[in-house]
């Protein structure tokens, strides 16, 4: 098979990877307040001079495809470049791809799909025998409640993260959603929260998808 396709610069392209590796937020958690906005910002803008422009026409090909990334204005042609540039900068540091539906676009906004997550989560380093369990959903006044238990092995160590009860997860509903569509949200919420354990950081991850977007304005605010 032709690799004509790939005619990207490789020392450039491992340039990229090597500035992620060296830059990405989880990497930069042991850092210091100045050192971590020092490196975040300098490596933003190392890989923004990097991406070259037919680089980015690869990347926006993706758009709108199930197999690349969605967002909320594909029936208008999607997001300009420059835009889908900021994003997949983002996406990179925060160890996501521009493939497979890992990542959605809504109000201009990166957020991180069930997709994404769950393989943050499975590609842990030293992370195996992961299992996710997710209990009926249960009507709570204008949303539902998922009550959820993940276990898994970290480096040999069983590990888990319950929400149950009082912590169970909140999913919003609407009359046209099915059980299948609040489990499909509670285990992305959950994969998040898994997450946020594994790298020990306290941030409010954008997780959400195209399809939670129908009444979204330009609020950072989470979505389902």
């Amino acid at each position: 098979m032709s690799t004509s396709l790939a005619t990207f610069d490789q020392d450039q392209v491992g340039q990229l990877e090597a500035i992620v590796s060296e830059c990405n937020l989880t990497a930069l958690e042991t850092q210091g307040n100045f050192q971590r906005t020092f490196m975040l910002a300098e490596g933003m803008k190392r890989i923004r001079d990097l991406i070259t422009p037919e680089m980015m026409q690869s990347i926006m090909a993706l758009q709108g495809s199930g197999l690349g990334f969605l967002t909320d204005k594909d029936d208008k042609g999607g997001y300009p470049l420059e835009t889908v540039k900021q994003i997949t900068i983002e996406a990179a540091l925060r160890g996501l791809n521009m493939v497979g539906n890992e990542v959605n676009i809504i109000a201009k906004r990166l957020y991180a799909t069930k997709n994404g997550l769950q393989r943050l989560v499975r590609e842990w380093p030293g992370l195996t025998n992961f299992c996710l369990s997710l209990g009926i959903p249960e009507p709570h006044q204008s949303n539902c409640l998922v009550e959820a238990f993940a276990t898994w092995t970290l480096n040999g160590k069983a590990q888990s993260l319950e929400r149950r009860g009082k912590e169970a997860i909140p999913v919003r509903r609407n009359k046209e959603m099915g059980d299948d569509a609040i489990l499909g949200k509670a285990k992305r919420k959950m994969y998040a929260a898994v997450y946020e354990q594994l790298t020990g950081m306290n941030t409010d991850f954008p997780e959400g998808e195209v399809a939670d977007a129908l009444n979204v304005s330009s609020s950072p605010a989470r979505i389902g």
